[in-house]
């Protein structure tokens, strides 16, 4: 890896240090500060790619912060990471808003905290690129006058493919996080909100509850109606779940037919009233599928975290419960 300069500004000490940790093993060159003003006259003497910053700062919030450097450094690329434990989607809707490039919740899970930064090295590059190009084109407008008009086209071009960079990584972010045919979290992004609750449950002590469900006799749809109508299937109860889904509970593809409710500070009662309201609401209004009106229904297991077991442990308990459901006849909860 080329020499890339990374700070990371946050006022926890554990936080920095973890952080260090975990990159200097990817081999960027680490800095550190403690605030938004001492991260500031850092930047004025040296220059920085990557900012990993925490927005919840007492002397400076990271929002600030963050505006300040875009302000500052407006001829630079600089990629910002905003890092925060607040998962409201207002947020990340702020943190883009002020210059963010990218959001990592809080408590910091190692693996994603590399893919993210890995991520803003690509997007880095890709500016650079484009920074070289466009000062490359100032130098030529300044020595050849006469060629003013085909340069103006390519500022315009150059605009247009930072437009696109721009809607690129956007939808980078999308596809790397959900599924594309349900609209859900993908597998590897349950996961990772799986662990991140976990740890917060344990933290906190509040209740947490997973539903394992599965689209009962799948296979049939797709051999009767075909491939098409049963993505149309899949589609539909993404979209089903999603609408049904609490503030702060979440909803991945698991895998196949197969998904997974995660329902924060949920106790395993609450979940079974949640899970029976979708399954009664999917049996009693049959999806419309090219004409066709196909009549779904889905068996579910519940399972409660135990604190000190492990993610795959838990997911594995409501999968057995999931396997009594469906050997008990189908279209049924079954709590483990």
């Amino acid at each position: 890896m080329e020499k890339i300069n990374l700070l990371i500004v946050d006022d926890e000490e554990e936080y920095i240090d973890l952080m260090s940790e975990i990159l200097e093993k990817e081999g960027y060159t680490i800095f550190t500060a403690h605030s938004g003003p001492e991260a500031l006259e850092f930047l004025k003497t040296t220059e920085v790619d990557i900012i990993l910053l925490d927005i919840l700062m007492p002397t400076m919030l990271g929002y600030s912060v963050c505006e300040k450097i875009r302000k500052n450094y407006n001829t630079r690329p600089i990629q910002i990471i905003l890092v925060s434990g607040l998962v409201d989607d207002m947020y990340l809707e702020k943190a883009l808003e002020v210059g963010g490039d990218d959001f990592i919740h809080k408590p910091i899970v190692p693996l994603e905290l590399q893919r993210r930064t890995k991520a803003a090295v690509i997007r880095l590059r890709s500016q650079l690129k484009l920074f070289t190009e466009r000062e490359s084109l100032k130098e030529t407008v300044a020595k050849k006058d006469d060629q003013h008009q085909h340069l103006k086209k390519e500022f315009e071009t150059i605009k247009k493919i930072n437009i696109e960079l721009s809607t690129s990584n956007k939808n980078l972010k999308i596809k790397v996080r959900y599924d594309m045919l349900s609209g859900l979290l993908n597998r590897m992004s349950l996961f990772n909100t799986i662990d991140i609750e976990i740890e917060r449950a344990i933290r906190s002590g509040a209740p947490l509850t997973g539903i394992m469900l599965d689209i009962d006799h799948f296979k049939r749809v797709n051999d009767n109606f075909g491939h098409q109508v049963g993505d149309i299937v899949i589609q539909r109860i993404g979209e089903m779940l999603n609408n049904s889904l609490r503030k702060y509970d979440y909803a991945g593809r698991y895998g196949g037919e197969e998904f997974f409710m995660l329902l924060t500070n949920a106790t395993l009662q609450q979940g079974y009233i949640i899970g029976e309201r979708f399954r009664y609401s999917l049996e009693e209004h049959p999806i419309n599928c090219t004409n066709k009106s196909i009549r779904v229904t889905i068996s579910m297991g519940i399972a409660q975290y135990r604190l000190g077991e492990s993610r795959d442990a838990w997911i594995g308990r409501a999968d057995k419960a999931l396997y009594k459901a469906k050997k008990m006849g189908r279209n049924r909860i079954v709590l483990e």
